[in-house]
């Protein structure tokens, strides 16, 4: 592990150095159960830089979280679903996030951590039950990393057999101040593509607007009173640039 942590500080600086610009991925081949467990488990284990794993057999992937203004991004999005639902009239235990917890096939040894997602109450696993998988996940990256995230929006629906339904794409250009969001869904025929698109500036919004999330895709439920589908405009999108 020491060694591991030395180059993810060494790819971290290099991010820093270059305005959160380049490479923010590891790959480990051959990892060792015990280094797959530590980095599932322990979120502390890279000496405190923040990061996302995801394994596939003997096969490791670290993403790391280059800057506070990448991981603020992902959160404002979070708050933003949240204050909504909570306007709406959703109750607040319907609107579960899980973080980056781990979800792992039934079948196959793999295993992804997301920048965040939600959980409706159908899929929270109370009483001690492990949860089912999010209806909504939340990939972020530099702009560098946007085939990659592709690759991850996918990896979502087909692991999940399509339990999962939506994938928000968030690629972050910092020196710009500039956010390029994809909303993924899957076609009739289950295959992944990308819904709507924005370019998301501090003052400007260019692409499909509003951003629709539909209310029974996120929840597995039918809308009730005043609740409808969570709409996001120009402003609760530009709001997400706010720390950038």
């Amino acid at each position: 592990m020491k060694a591991l942590c030395a180059i993810t500080q060494n790819v971290l600086d290099n991010l820093n150095r270059n305005d959160d610009s380049g490479n923010q991925f590891i790959v480990i081949l051959g990892i060792p159960n015990a280094v797959q467990t530590q980095l599932d488990e322990n979120r502390n284990s890279l000496d405190g830089i923040p990061f996302r794993f995801m394994f596939d057999g003997s096969t490791g992937l670290i993403k790391i979280i280059p800057s506070y203004a990448h991981a603020a991004a992902t959160h404002k999005f979070v708050d933003t679903i949240t204050y909504t639902g909570a306007a709406l009239g959703v109750p607040l235990n319907d609107i579960g996030w899980a973080g980056n917890t781990t979800f792992r096939t039934t079948v196959d040894n793999k295993g992804k951590q997301p920048d965040n997602c939600l959980l409706p109450s159908t899929r929270q696993g109370r009483g001690g039950q492990p949860p089912g998988w999010p209806t909504m996940v939340l990939e972020s990256g530099v702009s560098e990393s946007l085939s990659k995230l592709h690759e991850d929006a996918r990896w979502w629906f087909e692991n999940s057999n399509g339990q999962v339904r939506i994938v928000i794409v968030m690629s972050v250009r910092r020196t710009s101040r500039t956010i390029l969001l994809e909303k993924w869904q899957l076609a009739s025929l289950q295959y992944p593509y990308i819904a709507q698109q924005v370019t998301i500036t501090p003052n400007t919004v260019v692409g499909n607007v509003p951003l629709c999330l539909p209310f029974q895709v996120l929840f597995d439920r039918l809308p009730e009173g005043n609740e409808t589908d969570f709409l996001l405009d120009n402003q609760a999108l530009m709001n997400l640039t706010l720390y950038l």
